[in-house]
């Protein structure tokens, strides 16, 4: 039994009937503040938390307790998680111990941890046929993992490994770091950046770059196929100069896809007829006579590697920084890596891990752009 991830208001949870906070830290802080301003407090248990400095003291004069003593209650209540990190640490704790509804304050963490424990059970039912993939690329794997350029980036591959094909999600999201594209240990941003940014969604990639580069930019240029996000995009980026975003999927070449649209970034090309189509071109096609770019940025649900093929021209010549997303697919993992790595050996390459488990980052750079760290 999957933990429960309610997406109704919290207030109204409580109201229903007593919940217990996992969490004695700043969030859970706020959140009491909230609900005791409410009236709420009654309804309110105790306080859980793995630190053994904070049990047998108060929270608002309610008691903060260890997980152990998670016995003495009903298995049926609900459990408020208040921590941003280590959600999915945490569900597994509690669902050892028996307690499956679970309240998440930050949603999209919830839902996040649902989707972890869908794939482990995946792993679970397709267990013979993810050993046999294992099988057949064990060469590629032992190769991708040879190429990695430092040790956090062998440990995130293993731990991604472990994830996509054994379900157990616990060690890459202990990898999690902020600054998803632009790692200070790897990416350093120049001035004149030509910024091609392949999966635009809502423009908040888009408004990051801007942010980091101060304005200092040359050009960007976007691709984003879903029509209704083109048409957000269109007036998120108005204010912005030399700003330009192509209506258009990218794939190796131009074509025409199917397209599963669901206007909330992980709208993709499909195999099955749908009620939409989208047009797809490559990076070379589009872009190799009008610009040098410096710094592409890929997250495209599944079509990077087709992308990749279809830029080997821009690799070749421009160099640019690469971070392309190697999440969507079990196998982009590994493959990702080696295309990248055959198309132009001068890269060297990392890999670091941006949230529960997906957002996995393939970074690549060729020596004389911008890496900071030593090697």
């Amino acid at each position: 039994m999957y933990p429960s991830v309610y997406k109704l208001d919290i207030n109204s949870i409580i109201k229903e009937k007593p919940c217990i906070i996992f969490g004695a830290g700043l969030n859970a802080l706020r959140l009491l503040s909230d609900l005791i301003t409410k009236g709420f407090k009654k309804n309110i248990i105790c306080i859980v938390d793995n630190d053994k400095n904070k049990w047998n003291q108060k929270l608002f004069e309610i008691p903060i307790v260890s997980p152990e003593n998670l016995i003495k209650y009903d298995y049926e209540t609900n459990i408020i998680i208040t921590p941003m990190k280590d959600c999915l640490k945490i569900t597994y704790q509690l669902k050892n111990i028996g307690f499956n509804n679970l309240i998440f304050l930050d949603k999209d963490s919830g839902n996040a941890v649902s989707y972890a424990l869908y794939q482990q059970s995946q792993c679970v039912s397709n267990r013979t046929k993810l050993e046999q993939i294992i099988a057949e690329n064990e060469e590629k794997i032992n190769s991708a993992r040879k190429i990695l350029s430092d040790k956090k980036s062998i440990d995130v591959f293993n731990a991604k490994i472990q994830s996509n094909f054994y379900g157990d999600h616990c060690k890459l999201e202990a990898m999690r770091e902020p600054n998803q594209y632009y790692p200070e240990d790897i990416i350093s941003l120049k001035t004149n950046e030509v910024y091609i940014d392949c999966g635009v969604f809502d423009g908040n990639t888009i408004i990051d770059f801007v942010n980091r580069t101060g304005g200092q930019y040359d050009f960007i240029i976007g691709f984003e196929p879903d029509e209704v996000m083109f048409q957000i995009l269109k007036i998120q980026t108005l204010n912005y100069a030399r700003c330009t975003i192509y209506n258009l999927g990218l794939h190796q070449g131009e074509n025409e896809f199917y397209f599963s649209s669901k206007n909330d970034g992980s709208s993709k090309i499909v195999p099955e007829q749908t009620m939409n189509k989208i047009k797809t071109v490559s990076l070379d096609e589009c872009l190799f006579d009008k610009y040098h770019p410096s710094f592409i940025k890929m997250d495209i649900e599944g079509a990077e590697y087709s992308a990749l093929m279809g830029m080997k021209k821009i690799i070749t010549r421009d160099e640019p920084t690469l971070a392309v997303s190697v999440y969507h697919k079990n196998n982009d993992i590994f493959e990702i890596p080696l295309l990248i790595k055959k198309l132009n050996p001068k890269y060297k390459i990392y890999i670091r891990h941006h949230y529960i488990i997906s957002e996995t980052v393939c970074y690549a750079i060729c020596d004389n752009k911008g890496v900071n760290i030593a090697l």
